[in-house]
């Protein structure tokens, strides 16, 4: 059965729970001035790949690209895709430690952060064992509980924007392009290409339409905008730069008198842990299909295997000095599965169409 729109709804909400976190912080760090051209760098980059990726799936029939590059051979399927595994693993880690963190300073302030984490995992391997299309669904049920008060919250949060501060859109070499080189930009780079890889994995088990896949990509634009400029806008760049969540931060003096609410900024952040227990429970998901084209286990036990481990690996990660480490040895990890996975995926494809759908191992 053809599941396109849940699939896209998918691949559009564990983007925003990555967005709205880490990525305004490492955008802001990244450039003093001309926001927007970075913003647009990065989602040219995710264009650039989403396209390639959906350009080679779709050359085949309905096949995922564990099948196709174990076509090419077991040695270059294990060579091209256990970075990948690490990859994944590497990303659960992050997730689960960081928004624990945050979870821990907003809500849970006398919980300690084990406890926070282990329950994390729990949930998303839970739900990670039920499947693609338990998580599919899932996806749905948090768009029609989540999307409304995060939507609210987004417009909102222009409450306070002094629209001066946009100025000067062009200042100090701005297209020179160096911030390209910046950790802090390299780093933001989980917000563009961190879950687009499972768009490879869940056929044949759910099909979907690949065109349709490049055509929501462009949704996430504006949110890639919104992120960043709106504390900007609001702090301006010498304050927002200080901020360690500046979005989040923003969201929290949003003053709304006529909600019985005190605080609405409470749904915006319990909205964004939601989606991102549902990025973690999709890339543990990969992690687990992967492992089990290698190791004839059932999906359970590698699922709470991996799950196990790598929250032994979150609990040993001392401050976010250590977390910050991670994610920049993770990047180049991410500059793989964003670049050579895509790359691979489309070549293949090409030979393929021209053997008439031979094989070419």
């Amino acid at each position: 059965m053809v599941k396109t729109w849940q699939v896209a709804n998918l691949y559009i909400l564990t983007h925003i729970g990555v967005i709205f976190f880490l990525y305004p912080d490492n955008m802001i760090q990244a450039m003093e001035v001309s926001h927007w051209i970075g913003i647009l760098t990065g989602f040219l980059l995710h264009i650039i790949v989403v396209w390639s990726y959906m350009k080679g799936l779709s050359l085949f029939d309905r096949r995922n690209v564990v099948d196709i590059f174990l076509d090419a051979g077991k040695w270059i399927a294990f060579l091209l895709l256990a970075p990948v595994f690490v990859y994944l693993l590497a990303v659960i880690v992050i997730s689960i430690r960081s928004y624990g963190e945050m979870i821990t300073i907003i809500f849970l302030s006398s919980t300690p952060l084990w406890a926070t984490m282990l329950l994390t995992a729990i949930i998303a391997a839970f739900l990670a064992m039920q499947g693609i299309e338990a998580i599919l669904r899932t996806g749905l049920l948090l768009l029609v509980l989540c999307m409304p008060p995060t939507l609210f919250v987004l417009v909102s949060s222009f409450q306070h924007v002094d629209w001066h501060y946009l100025l000067p859109l062009f200042e100090g070499g701005a297209f020179q392009w160096s911030f390209v080189y910046n950790r802090s930009f390299l780093m933001g780079l989980l917000a563009v290409g961190g879950s687009f890889v499972f768009l490879g994995f869940v056929q044949p088990e759910v099909a979907f339409n690949q065109r349709y896949m490049r055509y929501a990509s462009f949704l996430l634009l504006p949110l890639y905008g919104i992120a960043v400029y709106v504390p900007l806008l609001t702090f301006g760049h010498s304050t927002a730069s200080r901020l360690m969540f500046p979005f989040i931060f923003v969201t929290d003096i949003v003053e709304v008198n006529w909600l019985m609410f005190e605080r609405s900024s409470l749904f915006f952040t319990m909205s964004m842990i939601a989606f991102v227990l549902l990025f973690i429970s999709l890339m543990l998901w990969n992690a687990a299909y992967l492992a089990q084209k290698v190791i004839a286990l059932r999906t359970w036990s590698i699922v709470w295997t991996i799950a196990f481990v790598l929250f032994v690996i979150c609990v040993s990660i001392d401050d976010w000095e250590q977390l910050e480490k991670l994610i920049w040895w993770n990047t180049f990890l991410r500059l793989y599965v964003m670049f050579v996975i895509p790359g691979v995926t489309l070549t293949l494809g090409l030979l393929y169409k021209r053997k008439g759908g031979a094989a070419y191992g």
